[in-house]
């Protein structure tokens, strides 16, 4: 069975940090925490294959600093979910 969801972390307009008390991303990264909880338990036969992260910016900056600053929204989220669920 394959399972898939979708979950929104917001930035601040020029930033990359991930500020868990800005819009509604604690309770993102709590249904995240949720999802990891409830489904690596040992008893469901699930195996987390991967996560997917793709980081974007709003269109109003330049082109360039947009893709640098989506790189660095993908890799702050890589990071701090690594590092807060023990994620490898």
């Amino acid at each position: 069975k394959h399972l898939s969801d979708t979950l929104f972390i917001y930035f601040k307009i020029g930033k990359s940090n991930i500020d868990t008390s800005f819009r509604n991303n604690g309770a993102t990264l709590n249904t995240f925490n949720h999802f990891l909880t409830e489904y690596t338990n040992p008893r469901f036969n699930f195996i987390l294959n991967g996560i997917t992260l793709q980081g974007s910016a709003s269109p109003e900056g330049n082109l360039n600093w947009n893709r640098i600053l989506a790189n660095r929204r993908a890799d702050a989220t890589a990071k701090y979910l690594k590092n807060e669920y023990n994620l490898s």
